[in-house]
C-alpha cells in the first residue's frame, strides 16, 4: 500500500469512494473546489493503483479542521484509516499546525473510537448538526515534544 498526496487527477476516484462510504458523500464539484482552496491537504492510501482510502484538512494558522476520513469497505480494520491520519497529522506539525478539530456523527461509533485512539478529546456535542443527528465535535492538541 502506497499513501501519497491527492492530485486533480484523482478526484473522479475520490468521488467513487465518496459515495460508497457517506449517505452525504461530497460530489466531485465540492472535492475539486476543496482541493483548489488555500490550506487544503488531502492524502490517499492506493493499493495496486486502486484508491482504497482518503483523508483531507485544511489548515488556517495553528488550526486544521479534519474534513474527511473515507476507507473502502472491503477494506476496513486494515489500518489504513489510522496510516492516512497520521500522515496528516506528521505534515500539520510540519507545518505549525497545533490544534486539529472535526465533527463525526454521534452513531459513528468505529470513527468516534478510531478518533479517541489518535489522540482526540471531545469537546461538545452539535445537536442535530446532520439532520436529525448529532455531531460530536472533537480535537487533537499537539505537544511540544510530538
Amino acid at each position: 500500500m502506497n499513501i501519497r498526496r491527492w492530485e486533480f487527477t484523482d478526484l473522479a476516484a475520490i468521488a467513487e469512494l465518496e459515495k460508497a462510504c457517506f449517505a452525504d458523500a461530497w460530489t466531485y464539484r465540492q472535492l475539486a473546489d476543496g482541493f483548489l482552496s488555500a490550506g487544503f491537504v488531502g492524502y490517499l492510501a492506493e493499493d495496486g493503483g486502486e484508491i482504497v482510502g482518503c483523508a483531507a484538512c485544511q489548515k488556517a494558522a495553528d488550526e486544521a479542521d479534519l474534513l474527511r476520513v473515507a476507507v473502502s469497505g472491503s477494506r476496513r480494520r486494515e489500518g489504513i484509516a489510522s496510516a492516512l491520519l497520521e500522515t496528516l497529522f506528521a505534515e500539520a506539525l510540519l507545518t505549525g499546525v497545533r490544534t486539529v478539530f472535526l465533527e463525526v456523527r454521534a452513531s459513528n461509533r468505529p470513527a468516534v473510537a478510531l478518533y479517541l485512539k489518535h489522540g482526540f478529546t471531545h469537546v461538545s456535542l452539535r445537536k442535530n448538526y446532520y439532520g436529525n443527528e448529532d455531531a460530536v465535535v472533537m480535537k487533537k492538541e499537539f505537544c511540544e515534544s510530538d
